[in-house]
């Protein structure tokens, strides 16, 4: 949510639900109007079928300076349909990263966990 402090230091933090699909303006108030600061997806990336409302809830929750950060555990081995969809949407992908992080009942095996820093695209803003 906004920083409340136009961007300097000494900001709050405010998590609110948000379902995919649904106009994200009621909580917009929390930004202060406009966009976001932030907006962050933690493993929201199941269902195919849900992709596209997925990307139009974080473009109508993002302006030209909005930082989203997308994430999930790699359980589906091709996420290109989701990376697919966000130029429809209005939205770029910056940078995809990949970590592995050693599993805690079985060190042996690791669990790959995939990172998407996406932006509103520049013709959109």
């Amino acid at each position: 949510a906004g920083s409340g402090g136009g961007g300097g230091g000494g900001g709050c933090l405010e998590v609110q639900p948000l379902r995919w699909g649904e106009d994200p303006a009621a909580l917009l108030g929390f930004a202060g109007g406009g966009a976001f600061d932030v907006v962050v997806a933690a493993d929201v990336l199941y269902h195919e079928e849900h992709f596209a409302d997925l990307c139009a809830t974080v473009r109508a929750a993002s302006g030209p300076r909005t930082r989203v950060v997308v994430c999930c555990e790699q359980r589906r081995r091709d996420l290109r349909g989701f990376v697919t969809l966000l130029p429809a949407a209005g939205l770029e992908l910056r940078a995809a990263r990949t970590l592995e992080v050693p599993r805690r009942d079985d060190p042996a095996h690791v669990t790959a966990f995939r990172f998407f820093d996406i932006a509103v695209a520049a013709t959109a803003s």
